[in-house]
């Protein structure tokens, strides 16, 4: 609903603007500003605008309500607004008309040639509007550079993660295979050792870190593709001791390289818990890794696990390392942010985001808490229930 307002030169020269919300009733105020408009012979001089149909021009000119009449040309912008916007202009246009030189009833000259003249003229609403329109535009190429820039980022990154973080499996999985290589000869006095048991042990073991190296890489392309929230589980029931076991036995080689001193409380009558035990392993092992790294040499860990409600259990993985700032305890579960203690150490701030979706996943909290005496992470599982 508007009157289009095409001369340029009657522009130039004086020209108003109605803004009005057909869907709030703040129309009528315009038939009288119409009618007062036609009746002087300057209709044609007002644009009016519906704000539900364009608010990029409301945003442009700041309203804070409907109707609001501009007095757009010539120069000072007025602005009106409230129930008396008829008599306003009816006390106004009158020297509106004197500062352009023209009379209530006289014929409408052409505008002045003004291209030697310094004068500021006002804005066209359709180059404000392209203008609107070019911002959005450069706010969206802005945001797709920015969304480029993280992916081409994380990509140069990927590989330094996967040389990283695939190492520990890889070396366990060959380890494992090596030694299964022993019994297909039989010069080989350690053939002897390798019972049935152990062979079909170190077959588990084997292709446990390729379960491992595989989700790790699936990991790695989730996160590439910016779905950190949305982790796949595929829960069951099983001993959360076993893998907490299994856990520390992994980084048994690290712990005894750096001097660190592991110690356990876990309760032998712990419930069963249901989750994605892969999932929950990678949680596990990324913590125990990450108190390893910040822990100093001859440092102590201790991993706890409690039966904190009838529906939770609580696993605690605590260290006497550097502490953490409270004003980073959010920030650390985003995905890249790294602390100051990280600049030395290697990573990339994926660990704890991943750590973060996996126990959100399962329904539970992931949390940390530091002092002067190190840090504590926690998270909590769903007991399983008959």
């Amino acid at each position: 609903m508007a009157v289009i307002f095409e001369d340029s030169n009657l522009a130039a020269s004086f020209q108003l603007l109605l803004f009005v919300d057909d869907r709030y009733c703040s129309t009528p105020e315009y038939y009288e500003i119409l009618t007062y408009l036609d009746k002087n012979g300057v209709k044609s001089r007002l644009k009016i605008i519906d704000v539900s149909e364009q608010p990029g021009l409301a945003e442009y000119f700041k309203l804070v309500a409907t109707p609001t009449l501009i007095k757009l040309s010539p120069s000072p912008k007025q602005v009106f607004s409230g129930s008396s916007l008829a008599a306003e202009l009816e006390n106004w246009l009158p020297s509106w008309l004197d500062d352009c030189g023209e009379d209530l009833q006289s014929e409408i000259l052409p505008a002045p040639d003004m291209a030697d003249h310094n004068v500021e003229t006002a804005p066209n609403i359709t180059q404000i509007q392209e203008m609107l329109q070019l911002a959005d535009e450069v706010f969206r190429l802005r945001q797709q550079r920015q969304e480029l820039q993280e992916q081409l980022r994380f990509k140069e990154q990927a590989i330094s993660i996967l040389a990283h973080d695939l190492r520990n499996p890889l070396t366990a999985a060959n380890l494992a295979l090596d030694t299964l290589a022993i019994a297909k000869d039989p010069n080989d006095l350690r053939v002897a050792h390798l019972q049935p048991e152990l062979m079909q042990k170190l077959v588990r073991r084997a292709k446990e870190q390729v379960m491992i190296v595989d989700q790790l890489v699936s990991d790695i392309l989730q996160l590439s593709q910016g779905a950190v929230a949305e982790i796949t589980i595929i829960p069951h029931r099983f001993d959360i001791k076993d893998l907490l076991v299994a856990s520390i036995r992994q980084m048994a080689e690290t712990l005894q390289q750096r001097e660190q001193q592991l110690s356990t409380d876990i309760p032998q009558d712990l419930p069963m818990v249901y989750a994605d035990i892969e999932r929950i392993r990678q949680v596990v092992v990324n913590l125990l890794d990450n108190a390893i790294k910040y822990t100093p040499q001859g440092g102590r860990i201790k991993v706890v696990a409690l039966h904190r409600t009838s529906q939770k259990i609580q696993i605690s993985i605590m260290d006497n390392g550097i502490s953490i700032p409270a004003s980073d305890y959010d920030l650390i579960f985003q995905k890249y942010y790294r602390l100051k203690r990280d600049e030395t150490e290697d990573g990339y701030g994926l660990g704890l985001p991943l750590c973060k979706s996996i126990v959100h996943a399962h329904f539970g909290q992931i949390w940390v808490e530091s002092s002067h005496l190190g840090n504590s992470f926690h998270f909590t599982l769903p007991v399983y229930f008959r």
